[in-house]
């Protein structure tokens, strides 16, 4: 008896998490990492380029953050 409920005890998961560059609007993303800082430094690096461009063409910085990241 013993012996099967240790065949069904479930498998430790070592999956890595799968970090997901999304853009505001579209839920596709746009660019993924299996790593968190690199994920961040990414996100940063088009956010940057977003409120570049925001404000060459309104004169001003945008309301709201246009990247988010999400786990997987």
């Amino acid at each position: 008896m013993n012996d099967k409920i240790t065949q069904l005890k479930p498998k430790k998961d070592n999956r890595q998490p799968i970090y997901y560059i999304i853009c505001e609007g579209n839920r596709n993303p746009i660019a993924q990492s299996y790593d968190l800082v690199n994920a961040r430094m990414i996100r940063d690096q088009l956010e940057d380029l977003w409120i570049q461009y925001w404000e060459d063409e309104f004169k001003n910085k945008p309301l709201t953050n246009r990247y988010s990241i999400h786990v997987n």
